[in-house]
């Protein structure tokens, strides 16, 4: 992979302040994703119909693989102020998820940057108009995220690496699903890679490790029942956001001008960030052979069927 440069009772905040408690409804664990990986909360099945190369049959939620994933968060590259974060979430977990293994062909340097600029990829979905979920970038490595339904959280990138992303949010839910607000904190380990098939091609691979904790439980909301409720939808929304930087990346490589067309109607992301996204479009396309995809493959990429990339 090409190398760039380039979340006690209370849990802190993500800007450093302390907050009693913090997102874990069903949107709100998938927000902190979104937080793309963001992405999770963000509903792509509306954006997307075909799946990534390769999948797991399932995601997890041993004890074992959750062991594993603690061991597996870089608590040594981490200040004090992070390892905090981490400690918060990890002394009380609610919902541990490992989500399925993907494989897929994406660009290896667009793929870091949707990953990393979550903002870019909300903002690309309001252009087209299948999307009310917003992110906004608040500082270097922090966002906020509405997805308009009752969920309202902080997204901090803890450790970014070509590797290994670690993530964590906090906020609240407070909406239709339950009685009350719902308060949490949840930390998010991306782990990437890449391998090559016997025929050469490369992929990339990726796994997310989901740890959430959820604040004042209550009879109507128990761990068991909470972790019903985003198990397998996590692992759902987690394809389909992969499959999406699938498409997107294909669809940069055979109508770049499409894309770049819609990356000058980008008006919630800075200009700079605008501006390394056309151009990553624009190398991905000019480096690319002139073979359109199959127009079942660009349909999928447009979600009302009305070939939005086609033109």
């Amino acid at each position: 992979m090409r190398r760039v440069r380039r979340i006690g009772n209370n849990v802190p905040a993500a800007n450093g302040q302390e907050i009693a408690g913090s997102p874990c409804s069903r949107r709100t664990l998938l927000a902190g994703l979104a937080g793309s990986l963001s992405m999770l909360a963000l509903q792509p099945s509306r954006l997307i119909a075909a799946p990534p190369v390769s999948r797991d049959p399932g995601g997890s939620s041993s004890a074992r693989d959750r062991a594993a994933a603690i061991r597996a968060i870089p608590m040594n590259a981490l200040d004090r102020a992070a390892r905090q974060k981490v400690n918060a979430v990890l002394a009380s977990i609610t919902i541990f998820r490992r989500l399925p293994v993907q494989m897929f062909q994406c660009d290896p340097e667009l793929y870091l940057f949707m990953i990393e600029h979550p903002d870019v990829t909300t903002n690309i979905w309001e252009v087209l108009g299948v999307s009310d979920v917003a992110i906004r970038k608040t500082g270097q490595r922090t966002f906020s995220a509405n997805d308009g339904a009752g969920t309202k959280s902080d997204i901090e990138f803890l450790h970014v690496a070509p590797d290994t992303h670690l993530l964590y949010a906090v906020g609240s839910y407070d909406g239709s699903l339950f009685t009350r607000p719902v308060r949490g904190g949840a930390l998010l380990l991306l782990k990437s890679g890449t391998i090559k098939d016997k025929g050469g091609r490369s992929y990339l691979t990726c796994r997310l490790d989901v740890f959430c904790r959820v604040d004042h439980l209550g009879v109507e909301l128990t761990a068991k029942t909470f972790q019903g409720l985003v198990g397998k939808s996590a692992d759902h929304n987690f394809v389909e956001s992969i499959s999406f930087l699938d498409q997107l990346s294909q669809a940069a490589a055979a109508r770049s001008k499409r894309v770049l067309e819609i990356a000058d109607q980008l008006d919630k992301v800075t200009s700079e960030d605008k501006q390394a996204f056309s151009r990553i479009v624009n190398r991905i396309g000019e480096s690319s052979p002139a073979e359109p995809l199959p127009l079942q493959r660009m349909d999928a990429l447009d979600g009302k069927a009305t070939g939005l990339f086609r033109r």
